[in-house]
């Protein structure tokens, strides 16, 4: 019988290689996760790497941060990242040139939104036990360390 990943994407041969298997299972689950959370970020016609900027920016404070410490900090590809800083500027979310900092409006955005965004991450993750999520968390952070390590 073939494995889930296997139906959902209608491969018609095993999958040859747990690893492969593994892979696979992480894009797909990474998109559901991404889909859920876009759908409540996108009710206040924000995209998760906007969200994320907004985010990183009321965790700054008052001080702010500097472009380079926004690129750094963000959990998506930052390659938009000036497009983006210019839309929320725009709609007045943030404010600043050389430190970017949340503005009120910003922050009463997020605020409506933390709760929303948070129960979702319960509904898809939270359910597991603690012991089995910090065992997926161990397991994702060595699969990066590996990846980054030289040879």
């Amino acid at each position: 019988m073939p494995h889930s990943i296997e139906r959902e994407l209608g491969i018609a041969k095993p999958i040859d290689s747990l690893a492969r298997e593994f892979t696979l299972n992480l894009f797909r689950t990474e998109q559901h996760v991404s889909a859920a959370l876009s759908e409540v970020v996108g009710r206040a016609d924000l995209r998760l790497d906007e969200y994320n900027v907004l985010r990183i920016l009321r965790g700054a404070g008052a001080e702010g941060r500097a472009r380079a410490e926004i690129e750094q900090r963000m959990v998506h590809e930052p390659d938009r990242l000036l497009a983006l800083l210019h839309k929320l500027k725009t709609r007045g979310l943030i404010e600043g040139s050389m430190r970017l900092t949340i503005t009120p409006a910003g922050l009463q955005l997020l605020a409506g939104l933390d709760e929303p965004f948070q129960a979702t991450m319960e509904r898809g993750i939270g359910w597991m036990d603690p012991e089995r999520l910090q065992t997926a968390i161990s397991v994702l952070e060595e699969i990066r360390e590996r990846l980054h390590a030289p040879g």
